[in-house]
């Protein structure tokens, strides 16, 4: 079990090893003049160190072992280290040590997604706790040990050298000349003073014993700053809520990104599996729609409708690349009818595709991406239960399902598609190709070219689609701003900042999760709470139960600035990590402030005319002093704090904020479309930033946009904004329009 690095897998070609079960590796040679450990050197840290190493499993909803890797005890009092992707999501998870005796484990201390490590908590105490190294002692040639239980081969331990020590994906990482299997993550990695330097992470696919290891350095911040999770808790985290669905016949069905996915075969016949809605009603005639992606066409999944919550009900959806529409009288396939199986051009295949079924009396119509290609007259079934429904080894992405007398997909038509088209300039006429023998380089080098015009084509389309987007969302931003302060609704102003990155991001959706956060600790209030009670059950229960935390590692990256993945991940910057406490607070009837300090944005919150509490979001709630906000300021921005660094900061100057964190972060990175995106944003927010706009019109201009940088020179020739000057502007939009 290996930890996936996105840039890493495209750059290297790492992947999970708990998704490729690997050959067995052979050690390496020893580095020339690296002397080998002897035997006795060996023995002796394998017999210090083997008692603190586990396996650590988790269970599937049956009960039974579905998943396992490596631990190590780095506290007497019961803590574990281990990969975060060892623990599953929302699974019981058991520690097994060497001498057969298991332990289930009570919290999740700690975890942290960018570096994939976790802590684990059980209830025993006087383990034998290893010894972490101090950071930067590691030498390249060193003779290292690891400790895991491969193959579920428990206590097995492997020799091999440090290869080099790098910085990858902005994490220090140790490359390990070391034979590595499935269930060695989370070993540690230790030398023969017995000493942790790191734990053993991900395999690569190209290099027989190549792998790398997380630094111990990533692990000590966990230790030194935890956010446990009880395991109650960690339960619920990705499930779908039980008000709203319900599961027959197995599978895994998590909710992620507000979409619901599902993997792993059912128990079900054929590996079928349900997701029924809960409390939907219908009537003799109705509709149900879902949006689907199949991550291979030959995986079968889609609607699921006239059930009785059980083994009888119909299913449509594509299956081998065909549309299939399907009666289940019973559990097994002979009790199963193919009312008719189709193909259709109009089923994109790996895209997402609209399904839609309308129940009639005495007929079912099925349409994909609003094309009807199934109709059948069958009436055998008409119970009322419906939802979704999976078979085989599917895994399968569904959102925006819905049901009533009438549901859209929500696709653009055929003729709005062409007015669209017709408003983007024409590709030039395909030119005629000769393959004749006598001419083939001659053809060949007018295809290429041909392809390159078409090539750029494309590309020209993905960004006038792109800027379109930006356009719409910006607009939305636009439209929320030009309310009052009172009535501008922050969480869905920084939901539309994470969807100019994400256009499927669907905002209503976190909007019900905040909500379904807040229903949680009002239902913890007290009728006699007063402002202090409520806000000390709103950051328990936030921070101890829920886990929210600061991001502690790979702090400059633009997920922490998503509203959205920092619900998922429970982790994220200051200010967006407020902006869900406030939300949640406002929710629950607690009056939370913004506070935007330089260098770190904290909270507010006035429980009494004369009791004003500072608190540090992003420090699990940590209460501040002024002292402590003094030195915050300090440290950020070397001046003295001033009275106006406590006052609360309006919405406006919360979103630019957000964007401010984004554009710093798309420069540094030289994102030249993504620091656009956030430009056009922030113009969106204020129209008077005049900084964004002239870095707008240049970058405009850099990206070949002539017109629209022209437009924004002319914003200023026309508006005639104080403190600029206007000559500047007026020979570069000369020389631009001269281009």
């Amino acid at each position: 079990m290996f930890s996936p690095r996105r840039q890493l897998k495209s750059m290297l070609g790492f992947v999970l090893l708990i998704a490729a079960w690997g050959t067995q590796a052979t050690a390496d040679e020893p580095i020339p003049g690296n002397p080998v450990a002897s035997d006795e050197a060996i023995a002796a840290v394998v017999n210090q160190v083997r008692d603190s190493v586990v396996m650590v499993s988790f269970s599937g909803r049956d009960g039974k072992k579905q998943g396992f890797g490596t631990g190590f005890v780095v506290d007497a009092n019961g803590l574990i280290a281990t990969n975060l992707h060892v623990l599953g999501e929302a699974r019981q998870i058991t520690v097994q040590f060497r001498d057969g005796s298991e332990h289930p484990v009570t919290t999740v201390h700690a975890t942290e997604k960018s570096v994939d490590l976790a802590l684990i908590k059980i209830g025993v105490d006087g383990l034998p706790a290893l010894e972490l190294a101090p950071d930067d002692q590691l030498r390249q040639g060193q003779t290292v040990v690891a400790f895991g239980n491969p193959m579920g081969l428990e206590q097995s331990v492997v020799q091999g050298i440090v290869s080099a020590v790098r910085e990858m994906d902005g994490q220090r990482m140790l490359q390990l000349a070391i034979p590595v299997e499935p269930g060695n993550s989370g070993s540690p990695v230790v030398d023969l003073d017995g000493r942790v330097h790191g734990l053993m992470s991900m395999k690569s696919r190209v290099t027989e014993n190549l792998c790398f290891a997380a630094a111990v350095a990533d692990l000590k911040p966990l230790i030194d700053q935890p956010n446990p999770i009880p395991m109650s808790r960690w339960l619920t985290i990705g499930a779908l809520d039980p008000k709203k669905w319900q599961t027959r016949f197995g599978a895994e069905w998590r909710r992620r990104s507000g979409e619901i996915v599902v993997r792993s075969p059912g128990h079900g016949f054929g590996g079928r599996s349900l997701c029924l809605s809960v409390g939907e009603a219908t009537g003799e005639t109705y509709e149900l729609g879902v949006h689907l992606r199949l991550d291979d066409e030959s995986g079968a999944a889609g609607l699921s409708f006239g059930g009785d919550g059980e083994h009888k009900h119909y299913g449509f959806y594509p299956s081998n690349g065909r549309l299939r529409l399907t009666r289940f009288d019973g559990p097994t396939v002979f009790t199963w009818n193919v009312l008719q199986e189709v193909e259709s051009e109009h089923y994109q295949a790996g895209q997402w595709n609209h399904l839609g079924v309308r129940v009639e009396p005495h007929r079912i119509l099925c349409f994909v991406n609003d094309r009807l290609v199934i109709e059948s007259t069958d009436d055998a079934l008409r119970g009322s239960e419906l939802g979704l429904s999976k078979f085989r080894d599917t895994v399968a992405h569904f959102r925006g399902f819905r049901t009533g007398e009438e549901v859209t997909s929500g696709l653009p038509t055929e003729q709005q598609i062409e007015q669209a088209l017709a408003l983007v300039e024409q590709l030039p006429a395909a030119e005629a190709r000769q393959a004749l023998e006598d001419q083939a380089e001659i053809t060949r080098t007018a295809v290429e070219r041909r392809a390159a015009v078409l090539e750029q084509q494309a590309a020209d389309l993905r960004r006038i689609a792109a800027d379109l987007h930006v356009s719409a969302v910006s607009k939305q931003l636009e439209k929320q701003f030009a309310l009052p302060e009172s009535e501008i609704d922050l969480a869905r102003c920084v939901l539309l900042v994470a969807r100019i990155d994400d256009p499927r991001l669907n905002v209503d959706t976190y909007l019900e999760e905040i909500d379904g956060l807040a229903s949680e600790i009002r239902d913890r209030f007290q009728p006699t709470m007063n402002v202090e009670d409520r806000l000390s059950q709103l950051s328990r229960t936030f921070f101890e139960e829920f886990g929210f935390h600061g991001c502690r590692n790979n702090y400059y990256t633009y997920a922490n600035s998503y509203l959205n993945q920092v619900i998922d991940d429970r982790e994220g910057l200051p200010i967006i990590l407020s902006v869900l406490y406030m939300e949640v607070g406002r929710r629950v009837d607690v009056n939370v402030e913004g506070i935007g300090l330089p260098g770190r944005f904290i909270v507010g919150v006035e429980v009494a005319a004369d009791d004003y509490h500072l608190i540090d979001v992003f420090d699990r709630g940590a209460r501040l002093t002024n002292g402590d906000v003094a030195t915050l300021v300090a440290n950020a921005s070397g001046r003295e704090m001033m009275a106006d660094d406590l006052k609360p900061v309006n919405k406006h100057q919360i979103v630019l904020r957000v964007l401010r964190n984004l554009a710093r972060l798309a420069q540094g990175n030289q994102d030249t479309e993504a620091w656009l995106r956030y430009l056009t944003a922030t113009l969106a927010v204020d129209q008077l930033a005049h900084d964004s706009r002239a870095m707008r019109a240049i970058l405009r201009h850099k990206t070949g946009r002539l017109e629209a940088a022209i437009d924004d020179l002319d914003w200023f020739l026309d508006h005639e904004p104080e403190g600029i000057d206007l000559r500047h502007f007026r020979a570069i939009r000369d020389r631009w329009q001269a281009e």
